[in-house]
């Protein structure tokens, strides 16, 4: 296709867009509002992953060293755990430390009562934080064959607990995203379905002079186009506002960053915007050119 040929379907795509200024401004309107409000489930789903992701901080595994452990062992026994790899996090808790923490604990009124206490009565300690939940019994399967470890206290039933509320955030989430996904494909397959039946006299000349297929679709698939661009920006806008504005109603800082979300968002809106308009008009303008326009060319 020559470049004039080229040039001249793309006005007449971002003429289509006046032209049908109407339906463009509903299929805008609620596509924008489909993208609203798949940008405002991502945020939520982000932000429950993340709240996800400073509770299993908390999800320590307690290593305890048998007593009489000489410290080049106990050294070892920390390149080991390191080398079992999925570890977040390691920390050694000497006896001494269990003790205060007892101490602490106790409070103002019990404390004296533990200054008889020797530190030895305590063992030292490792405290291993676990990268992957999802590999955590295997995880502390392995820590436990580490030889001069006594013992292993391990979270396991708030681990499974934790999975289990992590796939099902993960797996709602995913079913609104692509519901939205549906109703927007619809609506610009509407929107684009109108058009051509608007235009089909114009449609019918165009085919009676020897336009082709491609030459007819171009128009309609750059104004699909337009319409996701144009509702991407409005969409990421309003995300923007609405997450802000929640974020300042709540006062709270421990929510993601809009900066850190943004491209999540983009690549999103584009998905459902841009590449849901190209294949919403070119299956719409097919329909109607293998069957409708047919008809319409027939008679």
């Amino acid at each position: 296709m020559k470049f004039s040929s080229v040039r001249y379907l793309h006005k007449e795509g971002v003429k289509n867009l006046w032209v049908n200024r109407l339906m463009t401004f509903a299929s805008v309107g609620v596509l924008t509002a489909c993208m609203v409000l798949t940008g405002c489930c991502i945020m939520i789903i982000l932000n429950l992953n993340h709240q996800l992701n400073l509770v299993e901080d908390q999800n320590t595994v307690m290593l305890y060293i048998e007593s009489g452990t000489s410290n080049e062992r106990i050294s070892e026994i920390e390149d080991e755990i390191i080398a079992i790899g999925n570890i977040k996090n390691i920390y050694f808790k000497s006896n001494e430390e269990a003790l205060q923490e007892v101490k602490d604990k106790a409070g103002e009124q019990y404390k004296d009562a533990y200054d008889y206490l020797d530190a030895d009565t305590f063992p030292h300690a490792f405290v291993v934080t676990v990268d992957d939940i999802d590999n955590n019994d295997e995880t502390v399967a392995r820590l436990k064959q580490i030889r001069s470890i006594e013992m292993v206290r391990e979270n396991h039933d708030f681990v499974v607990k934790l999975k289990h509320i992590r796939n099902i955030v993960t797996g709602v989430g995913l079913g609104i995203v692509i519901i939205l996904f549906v109703v927007s494909f619809f609506i610009v397959f509407n929107t684009v379905s109108v058009t051509m039946y608007n235009r089909r006299l114009e449609i019918q000349i165009m085919r009676c002079v020897g336009a082709t297929k491609r030459f007819i679709c171009y128009p309609f698939i750059i104004e699909g186009i337009f319409i996701g661009f144009i509702s991407t920006a409005l969409a990421l806008i309003l995300v923007y506002l609405v997450y802000f504005s929640v974020g300042a109603f709540l006062q709270t800082n421990d929510i993601v960053p809009f900066s850190q979300s943004w491209g999540v968002l983009l690549l999103s809106f584009i998905a459902i915007g841009v590449i849901t308009g190209v294949i919403a008009s070119g299956k719409s303008v097919n329909k109607y050119l293998n069957k409708e326009g047919g008809e319409v060319f027939n008679g």
